[in-house]
């Protein structure tokens, strides 16, 4: 099996300790890894079957009385090999960034949009960037201001994720200047 993100993701969580698949999305949401990492709930629920099935996680279910069974899962030790290498996956360190946006710009040629409709959805995404910005800026003045502290790496997370967006944002402005022109 080859380990996707969002598997490294469960399973680092899972080292934690055992949980319901619910509490794991609860905990990713207050640790705010959507702001790092793509994920939905469906996405983590595939996850937890793949490793399930994979071997590399337990399970457990807890049966309530006219509730659906709770399912508990847990790491175990081909897990816990897989999560090790994490930090040296390639397919981790090959990713190439996909820009959808771009796409914009890739099929130009073939939609022939005049300068003044690239320049309006240029400044769609300026908009749509400046308000990712905006909540990842929020996230880390809320974690700042909570018991629970700003870690170093969580910092550097988002110090990166800030420094990106902005690089985007002034790209876009200078494009829309000289689509102007």
């Amino acid at each position: 099996m080859t380990p996707t993100p969002t598997d490294y993701i469960v399973l680092a969580y899972l080292a934690d300790g055992p949980q319901y698949g619910y509490k794991l999305i609860e905990k990713m949401t207050q640790d705010n890894l959507q702001s790092a990492a793509s994920f939905s709930v469906p996405n983590i629920y595939t996850s937890l079957r793949r490793l399930y099935r994979s071997g590399a996680i337990g399970m457990k279910t807890k049966k309530i009385r006219n509730r659906p069974d709770q399912k508990i899962y847990s790491i175990n030790d081909s897990g816990r090999e897989i999560l090790a290498g994490f930090l040296g996956d390639k397919n981790i360190h090959n990713q190439k960034s996909r820009f959808r946006f771009d796409l914009l710009f890739l099929l130009a040629d073939l939609t022939n949009p005049t300068a003044q409709e690239l320049s309006e959805a240029v400044s769609m995404r300026i908009s749509s960037l400046k308000q990712d910005l905006e909540s990842i800026q929020q996230d880390w003045r809320d974690i700042e201001a909570s018991d629970r502290g700003l870690s170093r790496m969580k910092e550097i997370a988002l110090r990166h994720q800030i420094r990106f967006l902005k690089g985007e944002i002034d790209f876009y402005k200078k494009l829309v200047r000289e689509l102007k022109d």
